[in-house]
This record gives structure tokens, C-alpha cells and sequence, in this order.
């Protein structure tokens, strides 16, 4: 039983061995999308974050476009980069 679980843990976590340059490349750039936006609005939109979004738009910020904008970058980096160590067994068919 426990050997199947770490199996299963050792699956669902995947990994990179399999993963060719280009390949790499392409989850690295998603990856480095996903910083770039969380590090440009670390600068002014996530201090104001620090004690609630209703502070952050009393100083003047828009809640929902940063919401949004960081939700969607996060989902893109991680999806990017899962796509990149999960394709691996789907593209050589198991």
C-alpha cells in the first residue's frame, strides 16, 4: 500500500527526464511570463494587496484587473509548464 502510494505521489508530480531543449523552452517562457507580470505588480499593486483589496482600491488600484491579470499569468505558467513534464508520457503513448 505505501508503495503504491509514492508511486502514485512520484506520478502525479512528474518529471523532467524525459524532456527534450525544445520543449524545455517552451515551459520556460511560460514560466518567465507568469514572473514578469507577478514581479511588475509586485512593485506597486501587491503592497497595496498587504492589508486587503479594499485598501488596494481606496489607493486607487484596480482590484479586479490585477485579480484577474495575476490569476491568469499564474494559470498560464502553471499549465505551461505542466503540459511540459505531463506531455511527455501522453506524447510516446504510455
Amino acid at each position: 500500500m505505501r508503495k503504491q502510494a509514492r508511486a502514485i505521489m512520484f506520478w502525479l508530480l512528474g518529471n523532467m527526464s524525459g524532456v527534450r531543449w525544445p520543449r524545455w523552452f517552451s515551459g520556460a517562457a511560460c514560466a518567465m511570463i507568469g514572473l514578469v507580470a507577478c514581479l511588475w505588480h509586485a512593485r506597486v499593486a501587491l503592497d497595496a494587496f498587504t492589508f486587503a483589496a479594499d485598501s488596494a482600491a481606496s489607493l486607487g488600484h484596480s482590484v479586479r484587473r490585477v485579480q484577474l491579470l495575476l490569476d491568469g499569468t499564474g494559470a498560464l505558467a502553471h499549465g505551461g509548464d505542466g503540459i511540459v513534464v505531463g506531455c511527455d508520457r501522453l506524447c510516446r503513448g504510455w
